[in-house]
């Protein structure tokens, strides 16, 4: 039995074959290989504690890195806290009890190695949440996280409701009436990354704490699709002007809707919408699921939605003293 910590790309290279492992499919693409592997490869000076668990055949993986929340350091998932989502081990352990002690042991070791504070960002019920539970990590907030799940009949009209459905079209119409240019659509869009770069600037809302963050992260984005087929950015062009972008990930037939960004100039036509409900209908990226994310975006409500629920712990005093300043409810009563 070993356990191994991996603060390099080209340690973690060694491992992939674990990902090709009979019997392991309990991993999004946020804690894939090809996701881990360029992320630690893109940000060479991030300090990386990637924790391999390995007895013969037996394997677990909790991809790990340092970063700053509320400008103090903590250690949680590789990509936290504004890129990744739905997070959890990769292991292919059947026995719970055994996965719970595995899991035990690597904080143990993490203990010894000096690493104590951690921030875990949206984790769903399963072996890591019911051991953070147990030791005392703090629940910092609960919320849902918005899926669409597959269908006979998906990507219809029908997914939307009658209202909705009508409401889009409604506005659809009246863009053709008021404005003379024709609306396509391009997959995977080839433009020019600083020309992307520049029409998010313009169009997307960014809080102004997070905006470094944000285009750190659009950064890595860029590249990952340039490395992977696990990116996808696909557009509403209104001839040679982008209407509407949606930048996500493509992964195990799921697609993480994770960066939607409208054309201010069409604002009132919400071609948004249309955008989505095209890409639904359309099903070009061939998926079973679309993943909206954590959050409560108005168009998030527009359509047919699955609820789960996912986490945030914590074992730092000092983030349960800013979180609690800033009245974020604690729903640790509830267990």
């Amino acid at each position: 039995m070993k356990i191994i910590e991996v603060t390099h790309f080209s340690d973690f290279e060694k491992f992939n074959d674990l990902y090709k492992s009979k019997n392991v499919s309990n991993f999004e693409i946020f804690q894939s290989y090809d996701f881990i592997f360029n992320y630690m490869k893109f940000y060479k000076d991030k300090k990386f504690h990637v924790i391999i668990y390995k007895d013969n055949e037996k394997f677990l993986i909790l991809p790990l890195y340092k970063f700053k929340y509320f400008m103090l350091d903590q250690i949680g998932f590789i990509g936290s806290p504004n890129l990744s989502e739905i997070n959890d081990v990769v292991h292919n352990i059947v026995n719970d009890y055994e996965l719970s002690e595995i899991i035990k042991k690597i904080f143990d070791f993490l203990k010894s190695k000096k690493i104590t504070k951690f921030y875990f960002n949206n984790i769903k019920k399963g072996a890591l949440f019911n051991y953070l539970i147990k030791n005392n990590f703090e629940i910092l907030i609960k919320h849902k996280l918005n899926s669409h799940k597959n269908k006979e009949n998906l990507y219809q009209n029908s997914l939307i409701e009658k209202k909705e459905n009508d409401t889009i079209n409604l506005k659809l119409r009246k863009f053709h009436r008021q404005i003379s240019k024709n609306i396509t659509f391009n997959k995977n869009l080839l433009l020019e990354k600083n020309y992307l770069t520049n029409f998010i600037k313009k169009n997307k809302k960014i809080n102004i704490f997070n905006k470094k963050k944000f285009f750190d992260n659009l950064n890595f984005i860029y590249y990952l699709k340039e490395k992977t087929n696990l990116v996808i950015i696909d557009s509403l062009m209104i001839e040679e002007d982008i209407g509407s972008l949606i930048i996500g990930f493509n992964f195990n037939n799921k697609l993480f809707y994770s960066i939607p960004i409208y054309n201010k100039n069409y604002k009132k036509y919400s071609l948004g919408n249309y955008h989505l409900k095209n890409l639904k209908k359309q099903n070009f990226y061939r998926v079973d699921y679309l993943i909206f994310g954590a959050g409560n975006e108005e168009y998030k409500k527009k359509f047919n939605l699955t609820k789960d629920e996912i986490y945030l712990f914590t074992n730092d005093l000092k983030i349960k003293l800013i979180n609690k300043l800033k009245n974020v409810y604690n729903f640790k009563k509830y267990f």
